[in-house]
Order: structure tokens, then C-alpha cells, then sequence
């Protein structure tokens, strides 16, 4: 809504970031009727943009949008961001590269750019309006709440729109009421109480005023009734949100792994498509979208992921879902990433010595430390400051853990009893996050058995993929398929 104010009542231009598109989608349909077909839309590297776009949108009063702004802009554009118009009574113009066009009032111009973080020079910041039309994961969610409620529950949304159109209408009506008794008042002369016309308005207003309210307290209440029922469907909404978050957070593994909104909310669609018998209650169908959302999104990703990074894919999403869940914090995934790797090993409590500790490299006890030095979830105080003690206490019990060719397999010594008490998704992560800090060589073993744990075994499974039954389900006119061949691969039997 702050964003919608601040386009349409900014006295620069605006200049969107709107790495998603929804800005400009929005833009399009606001001002549909005020643009030219084939006129209105196009790009600074457009060779017809002088004469063809910019000079007719400036002269027939259209409105025009330059999409793909970077991080300046064609000083071509700096008299209009400048509004250099010379105003000769009710006609303006404007000299555009040495010549001069005609200025027409109802000229509208909106800049957007769809990269994430742009780096605008400051000349361009300071001669535009930069507005942030990036989706947020709440914003994202609040959007995928009404698909999902579109969808399942049609006359809903459609009730809590026409009683918020209804709520917005009382309140101007009684604004409008406001105004016109304090006009009346204004206008009012003589004594007041003589005013038979005054005090005619005065009661009408009360009684309306009264009227009003008694429907705003309805409308309040039926709203309450309505979100009540609408967050039944919410979960459905947090996990494509989160989803869709680490999706576009793929591409700093490798830039090739770039996604759009639009490309997630087709795989969510499909998902909200999908129909089950078993699913006669609102409370399992939503359980039953969430399952088949996250196992399709996962198998339409993962089918372009290159081998090395499906475990990071899955480990993105396990560690999104829990984040977002509240059961894990940010903190805690930093610190599984770095172990001891923040430790500086000259101020650090040193390794103990003697051929019994040999078992122990310098980097498996900085991660020790690092362990013991870390508060996990919201707790307010590190979970096992001891475990540096507990090593060197039970030595001979921690050297056969070490040993062993899959200790994350096996309890974990002296620490076994207490992490049975944590919760399933909590005590998972730090078996991993041990495991990753004694035995690095086991992390991506352990990293399976947690995603297994988090979302389930056929995550971790190896999956197929025919290309009969993609040709079927993903191909379309406008979406090729795309194959990345390794060395003697050679698809072409399979698609013929």
C-alpha cells in the first residue's frame, strides 16, 4: 500500500527495483487505459526509443514504462527526470536531444529495474523516486494465502472482499458526513439553536453517524470470523513462501540456478490443483497440498541442480522450513556453516596433549569449542559448554566413536540421554552439526540422515526422470527442454 502511495503521488518519476516483476505487472493494469499498444513498453537500447516511444508517449499525454534499468539511465532521459518543461500558458515543452517536443500534463513516465540490489549512481537516485517492489517472505505469504483461498474457498475471499469494499465505503461515508456538518456549521450564522436547517442536518448526521458505526462493528466482527477461517489455509502459505526464498537463494551456489516468481507460482498452482479423496477436512487438505507442493518443487529443481549441489538444495530447504518454523534460528545455521573455524586457535582453550588425544586434529577441537560455545534455538545459554570436558574425561569412549567407520549411526557418547529429550527437527540438527564438527568426512552422510528426518526418506532417494513423462508434464509451446549433456550422453534416441 506505502509502495501504490508512493507511485502515484511522488513528484520525481519512480524508479521500481522489482526483481520479481509484480511492480510493473501492477503498473500495467493501473494504467492500462492511459497507454498506447505497442508504444507505452520498451527499453533504453530500444533504437526506435527517441522518436517512436518517448517523443509520442511525451506529446499525446501516455503513459510510458522503460523496463530493464540498471545502474544509470541514457542521458537522453535527463530533461524529463528534470522536468525541464518551458510552460507557455496551457502549452509545454521540452528539448529532448536538441529538439524540441511537445509536452502534454498527463505525461506519466516509470522506471524499473529488476535486479535485486542495484547499485544507482547518485545522480539517478536523486532524480528519481527509488521505490522497493521486492517481495518480502511475509508479503510473499500473504499473496499465497489468497491463491490458496481463491482456490479452495472461493465465496470466501469474495465475502472478505466485499466486506472489506463495504468497510472502506462506510468510512468515507462517514467522513463525508463529518464534512459536510462542519460546512454547515462554517456557513452557519446567527445563533446556532435558531437554525432549524442545522439542527435538521445535526440529527440526520447522528442518527446516520450512529447507523454507520452499528455496520462497522458488524463488518468488524464478521471479518474476525472470516480470517479465522482463512488460517486454517496459512501453513499452506508459509511453506510456498519459504519455499519459493530458498528457490531464489539457489542462485549463490551457482548463478545458473536463477528462478522467477512466476516460475514458482505455476509448480504452486499445480499444486493447489491436485485433488484427494482422503483429503475430506480442511486441516488434511492442507496437509495434503504441503506434501505435494514440497515434493514437486523439489523434484522440478532438483532434475536441474548438477549433482554436487542437490544435498546443498535439500539442506536449504530443510533449514528454511525450520527457520521459518521458529524451531531453528539463523544463528544456528551459521554456526553448523563456520564450526571452528571463528575460533582463533592462539586464544582458544588448548587441545590436550598426550598420545591418547592424538585421535584429535587441532581443527576437530576448534569445532569442539565452537560446539560447546553455542546456543542453540532461543536458549539463553550454550547447550553443552562441557562437551570439552567430557572428551577428555571419557577418552576411550570418544576414540571409539571416532573410529568408527558411520558413527552417525551410533549414540553419541555421554550426550545420547540428552539429545533423546530435544525435539525430533532440534535434536537431528545437532547429531549433524557433531557429526560435521568431529568427522567431517561423514557431514553429507549426516546431512542425508537430517533432511530424511525433516521431510522424509524420499527426499535423500535417487529420482528418475523419463523424458516421455517430462515431455508430457512440462513441456509447452513457450517452455522448451533444455538438456545439458556430459560427455557421450546423447538423448536423441529417447526423444525421437
Amino acid at each position: 500500500m506505502q509502495n501504490g502511495i508512493m507511485v502515484t503521488s511522488s513528484e520525481r518519476y519512480p524508479l521500481l527495483v522489482d526483481p520479481q516483476g509484480q511492480g510493473q505487472a501492477w503498473i500495467l493494469r493501473k494504467y492500462a487505459d492511459e497507454m498506447e499498444k505497442g508504444r507505452s513498453l520498451t527499453n533504453l537500447n530500444n533504437p526506435k526509443f527517441k522518436d517512436w516511444f518517448l517523443k509520442f508517449c511525451l506529446e499525446n499525454g501516455k503513459t510510458l514504462v522503460i523496463e530493464g534499468i540498471e545502474n544509470e539511465v541514457d542521458p537522453i532521459l535527463d530533461p524529463v527526470l528534470e522536468k525541464q518543461i518551458i510552460w507557455k500558458k496551457t502549452r509545454g515543452s521540452i528539448k529532448i536531444g536538441g529538439n524540441d517536443m511537445d509536452f502534454d500534463k498527463n505525461f506519466k513516465m516509470f522506471l524499473t529495474c529488476r535486479l535485486p540490489n542495484p547499485s544507482f549512481s547518485p545522480e539517478l537516485s536523486a532524480k528519481t523516486t527509488v521505490i522497493d517492489f521486492a517481495v518480502t517472505q511475509g508479503g510473499l505469504e500473504q499473496q499465497l494465502l489468497g491463491r490458496v483461498i481463491s482456490h479452495e474457498q472461493k465465496a470466501l475471499e469474495d465475502s472478505l472482499n466485499q466486506l472489506l469494499n463495504d468497510v472502506n465505503s462506510n468510512k468515507k461515508a462517514l467522513q463525508k458526513l463529518d464534512r459536510d456538518l462542519l460546512q454547515r456549521l462554517t456557513e452557519s450564522k446567527g445563533n446556532l439553536l435558531d437554525d432549524t436547517s442545522l439542527m435538521e442536518v445535526l440529527n440526520n448526521t447522528k442518527t446516520q453517524a450512529k447507523e454507520v458505526a452499528i455496520k462497522l462493528e458488524d463488518a468488524e466482527i464478521k471479518t474476525k470470523e472470516i480470517n479465522e477461517k482463512r488460517e486454517q489455509y496459512r501453513p499452506v502459505a508459509i511453506r510456498g513462501s519459504a519455499l519459493y526464498f530458498t528457490l531464489i537463494e539457489l542462485f549463490l551456489v551457482n548463478w545458473m540456478y536463477n528462478s522467477s516468481l512466476e516460475q514458482f507460482l505455476d509448480l504452486f498452482n499445480w499444486a493447489l490443483a491436485q485433488k484427494s479423496v482422503e483429503a475430506n477436512s480442511p486441516a488434511k487438505r492442507v496437509e495434503f497440498i504441503i506434501k505435494v507442493m514440497t515434493r514437486h518443487v523439489h523434484k522440478y529443481v532438483n532434475r536441474g541442480l548438477f549433482e554436487k549441489d542437490k544435498i546443498t538444495f535439500m539442506l536449504m530447504i530443510c533449514f528454511k522450513i525450520l527457520i521459518t518454523a521458529k524451531k531453528l534460528t539463523g544463528n544456528d545455521v551459521g554456526a553448523f556453516l563456520k564450526a571452528g573455524a571463528g575460533e582463533d586457535i592462539k586464544t582458544a582453550r588448548p587441545k590436550p596433549q598426550g598420545n591418547q588425544f592424538s585421535f584429535l586434529d587441532e581443527k576437530s577441537w576448534l569445532n569442539i569449542i565452537a560446539y560447546s560455545k553455542h546456543c542453540f534455538g532461543e536458549s539463553p545459554v550454550p547447550n553443552f559448554k562441557e562437551l570439552p570436558d567430557l572428551v577428555i574425561k571419557n577418552q576411550p569412549g570418544w576414540v571409539q566413536y571416532f573410529e568408527k567407520n558411520d558413527p552417525e549411526n551410533y549414540p553419541i557418547p555421554d550426550l545420547a540421554e540428552r539429545l533423546s529429550q530435544e525435539k525430533e527437527e532440534m535434536r537431528a540438527f545437532m547429531e549433524m552439526f557433531l557429526i560435521r564438527s568431529v568427522r567431517e568426512d561423514r557431514t553429507l552422510v549426516s546431512a542425508s540422515k537430517f533432511i530424511a528426518s525433516v521431510l522424509g526418506p524420499e527426499y535423500i532417494e535417487p529420482i528418475s526422470y523419463p523424458i516421455a513423462e517430462i515431455w508430457a508434464e512440462e513441456s509447452k509451446y513457450n517452455v522448451p527442454i533444455l538438456f545439458l549433456l556430459s560427455a557421450g550422453a546423447d538423448p536423441t534416441s529417447s526423444i525421437d
